[in-house]
């Protein structure tokens, strides 16, 4: 039922000033059904309550069955399909009367939000007035109130009242006051009759809650002006803060949300943009998404797991060093070698070879592959290719001559694994026909890694440390030069802690010069090379060596090619016989050759080498004056004393004479002959180049025996013994008495002893035959237990020891107590019976028991002596042996027993 003005909504409100009772609900519920049958019959189901958009308001304390009608009613639950309800409306339904209803003065009957129409029940009608007439204030006040909120009075009377308290007049008033209706239908059924007024009192043209001009029905037929398609303006849902509108866009935030205008990544029902703005969530890298959606649906990554996305967290330099938009934390890692294989030798020139790299395996990582090589591209049409199941490296144009070649590629984490998991995987290398192959050739290397390492575990990435200057990367392959060395990556012969690829190679043969014996690769060691890389030294023959590497036969400093006297001789090299391994004729040996020696009958030989120097036919050797030399002859015989056996003639030839024209030689005997000619095996037995007879006689202690013989020729002979071997013969060691010889067998007693011709069983160093033996049984005293042969060990023979023995056996008391023969019951070391023998202590009862360890008197054995003891006596009296009353143990218990109590009467042995 439109009537051609739109839909129109219908919120029925219950009086807030009571609770709504079970006499409520048929009123209600009546009410409704006559009013949605009327205004949205069958033959128009999209009347002007338009269901599925309509809203029901209640506004009581609801309990009991009162609320599930309340909650049938907004639609949570019963037939109607009503959505929910609305907190602002057009149209408001009341009762009149009741409680506190306005009938009663001073009660102001508010209508709520209602801004059109009002319908208001009274008297008999099922929820009306129940006999309360409505009193004038309260008409003015209905009035004013339905003015004030712009709405027009449905005043419904019933036929309850009659007369005076017929409610009529009041209800008319209100309606006419108001501009509504008044219906008068007594107990007749009024749904049909508001359900007209309502449609007669509608605002011509429809509503237009937002007054843009246009009707609400209207607008809601351009989705853009009602997106929740609920019947209702969205921006009159805005105003009246039934629909949220964060973002202030005119449009419901869950339509922002439904058309995907908004995005509410984290279901809260909030736009994104607005949790932004509220703070609610953050959005560090401004996105326009919260950070929590970012991480959570992968837009950006969280890798450290702090809930702030990664490139938010590279901000901050101190989390990412190297401004690479990933925490340095997510990088670190050190990498793994899968393999680092050297492959010499291969083939450059064109052959393609093949290269098996196995032990790989899959990793958490991507895989960083670096080849290295030796080898001759220094020309754009020079290049060698590397080829890694599907990833290649080129080199081309690079390095003159053998220069090394460094460089790499990464292979995707899932990329690597695929490869990673067979095992293995085959390198190609293809070189180009020109490439000549160099020393070294290439090597293959990979590690397992992430996009940045911390090699050496410091928490800092090698990149930033390298940037930073911190670490030296010399080779510039992104790894610090200390981690290439420990991890073999490079090599370091000299050291230095510099990889070897960074240090000068002058012939570029693969060894650096620090560790190459020849730089330049000349075939002349570096320490030779007057001319090596760039080091000039001296070359005085300009032959290319180094001067202190020429031969320098001399070791003067002077290469013999630049040295006039190449062996340092004096001698020039021009008239040097055997200079430094060249060989003139040298007759004489005297390193000169004989063309420069003297002549002096120039007869072409050399002086040194002419029998006859002056050709005067003496032999040189004997003439006495040849070419101005003269030559001694002592004792003028013509003879030159050179050639004279016995230059002063006293017949004693010269090599033996120790008086010859002026020359003294030795002779300790003064017999004429020079020592040395008289020594022999006699005369100088102990060969040291003295007479034998000189010697003692210059040291006689050298000869203790006096036979003419040194001592030490005594003794290696054999013909004196030394058994202590200290040098002396024994028989001088005796005769002196530096050793005894107690028992006079002429060897001393430490040989008799040390070569087990006689005992020595104290090791006293006396022969035991030379100590006493009191028993004569052949073991000295000092070794013998029983010195005296009685049978009785020494420690036990008073005797031995001059200890007492009390009892005259023989043995000392302390070894008698030892062995337990006797007591000694006051431990002070004397046998009992000796203390009572020699009185030290007395035995009263005679029992051999000493009475200080003895209860004498006690009879009955209880330790104390009293009237007890006498009467165990007396009871015992007579002829009784080992009985306890037997005191004096002679076998009868008598007086003398009694006497005994009483001498000891009161004695108290108990401990």
């Amino acid at each position: 039922m439109t009537n051609g003005n739109g839909p129109v909504e219908v919120i029925f409100a219950i009086d807030t000033t009571r609770s709504m009772t079970e006499d409520d609900i048929p009123f209600l519920q009546a009410n409704i059904d006559e009013l949605i049958a009327a205004i949205d019959g069958p033959e128009d189901r999209s009347g002007v309550l338009n269901f599925n958009d309509g809203y029901v308001k209640v506004e009581a304390e609801l309990s009991g069955a009162a609320e599930a009608t309340a909650m049938a009613l907004m639609g949570l639950d019963g037939p109607f399909g009503l959505p929910g309800f609305r907190e602002a409306s057009d149209i408001a339904v009341r009762h009149a009367c009741g409680g506190n209803a306005p009938c009663v003065e001073g009660h102001v009957g508010a209508f709520g939000d209602a801004r059109r129409i009002v319908v208001l029940f009274t008297d008999n009608l099922p929820g009306g007035c129940n006999g309360q007439k409505p009193v004038p204030v309260a008409l003015e006040q209905m009035v004013n109130a339905a003015q004030s909120a712009e709405a027009s009075i449905i005043a419904v009377r019933g036929s309850l009242y009659d007369g005076e308290d017929d409610p009529s007049e009041f209800l008319a008033t209100l309606a006419d006051e108001t501009n509504g209706i008044y219906i008068d239908r007594g107990d007749a059924d009024v749904g049909l009759d508001i359900a007209a007024a309502i449609m007669q009192l509608r605002p011509e043209g429809s509503m237009d809650c937002n007054n843009n001009g246009v009707p609400d029905e209207c607008d809601i037929d351009d989705p853009t002006l009602d997106c929740n398609d609920n019947g209702v303006v969205d921006s009159c849902e805005i105003e009246e803060g039934i629909a949220p509108d964060c973002n202030e866009n005119g449009i419901p935030d869950a339509c922002d949300i439904a058309s995907g205008f908004s995005t509410d990544c984290n279901g809260n029902l909030i736009p994104d943009s607005c949790d932004i703005t509220i703070g609610d969530s953050e959005d560090c890298n401004a996105n326009f998404i919260p950070d929590e959606c970012d991480v959570a649906f992968g837009i950006s990554d969280d890798c450290n797991g702090n809930g702030i996305p990664d490139e938010c967290d590279a901000t901050d330099p101190m989390m990412d060093c190297d401004e690479n938009g990933v925490p340095d934390t997510c990088e670190l890692g050190n990498p793994v070698t899968e393999f680092n294989s050297g492959i010499r030798g291969l083939p450059m020139g064109g052959e393609t070879s093949m290269v098996v790299l196995g032990g790989l395996s899959v990793s958490g990582q991507d895989a960083v592959i670096s080849v290295e090589t030796m080898a001759d591209v220094n020309s754009e049409a020079e290049y060698i290719d590397f080829e890694f199941d599907g990833y290649a490296i080129r080199f081309e144009g690079g390095n003159p001559g053998c220069g090394l070649n460094l460089d790499s590629f990464v292979i995707p984490q899932s990329t690597w694994n695929g490869i990673a998991s067979d095992g293995a995987a085959v390198v190609m290398v293809m070189p180009s026909e020109p490439v000549d192959a160099c020393a070294g050739s290439f090597r293959i290397f990979g590690t397992v890694s992430g996009n940045e390492r911390d090699c050496n575990n410091n928490g800092i990435l090698d990149v930033c440390e390298i940037e930073n200057g911190d670490l030296p990367d010399c080779n510039i392959n992104g790894i610090p030069d200390e981690c290439d060395l420990e991890s073999g990556l490079s090599e370091d012969c000299d050291n230095n802690e510099v990889p070897d690829e960074c240090q000068p190679d002058c012939d570029q043969d693969g060894t650096i010069d620090a560790c190459d014996s020849d730089d330049d690769g000349d075939g002349i060691l570096d320490e030779c090379d007057a001319n090596s890389c760039g080091m000039t030294m001296e070359d005085c023959d300009s032959n290319g060596i180094f001067d202190q590497c020429d031969p320098d036969c001399d070791q003067d400093g002077t290469p013999d090619a630049c040295d006039p006297d190449v062996d340092g001789d004096g001698i020039s090299n021009e008239c040097d016989a055997d200079s430094c391994g060249m060989i003139m004729e040298d007759c004489d040996n005297n390193g000169i050759f004989d063309e420069c020696d003297p002549d002096c009958d120039h007869d072409g030989t050399p002086d040194a080498c002419d029998d006859d120097d002056d050709g005067d036919g003496i032999p040189d050797e004997c003439d006495a004056d040849s070419c101005g030399m003269v030559m001694e002859d002592c004792d003028g015989d013509g003879v030159t004393d050179s050639c004279d056996e016995d230059d002063d003639g006293d017949n004693i030839p010269d090599n033996c004479d120790a008086d010859s024209c002026g020359y003294k030689g030795v002779d300790c005997n003064g017999n004429g002959l020079e020592d040395a000619c008289e020594l022999d095996d006699f005369s100088d037995c102990d060969g040291n180049g003295e007479l034998d007879t000189c010697q003692v006689a210059f040291d006689p202690t050298q000869d203790c025996q006096g036979n003419g013989i040194p001592d030490v020729c005594d003794l290696e002979s054999g013909f004196s013994t030394d058994c202590n071997n200290n040098g002396i013969p024994d028989s001088c060691d005796l005769a002196d008495m530096t050793s005894p010889d107690c028992n006079e067998n002429a060897i001393p007693d430490e040989c008799d002893i040390a070569e087990g011709i006689e005992d020595d069983c104290d090791t006293n160093g006396v022969p035991d035959v030379c100590e006493p033996d009191q028993d004569n049984d052949g073991t000295i005293d000092a070794c013998d237990d029983d010195v005296d042969g009685d049978g009785i060990d020494n420690e036990c023979d008073p005797e031995f020891t001059g200890e007492p023995d009390c009892d005259g056996n023989g043995v000392i008391d302390a070894c008698d107590l030892d062995e337990g023969l006797f007591e000694d019951c006051n431990a002070n070391g004397v046998p009992d019976l000796c203390d009572i023998k020699d009185g030290t202590s007395s035995d009263l009862d005679l029992d051999g028991i000493p009475d200080e360890c003895d209860c004498v008197g006690d009879a009955n054995g209880d330790l104390i002596v009293n009237l007890a003891d006498i009467l165990f006596v007396l009871n015992q009296y007579g002829p009784c042996p080992g009985c306890l009353g037997d005191l004096n143990d002679d076998n009868h218990v008598n007086f003398s027993d009694l006497t005994l109590v009483l001498a000891n009467w009161g004695n108290d042995c108990r401990p």
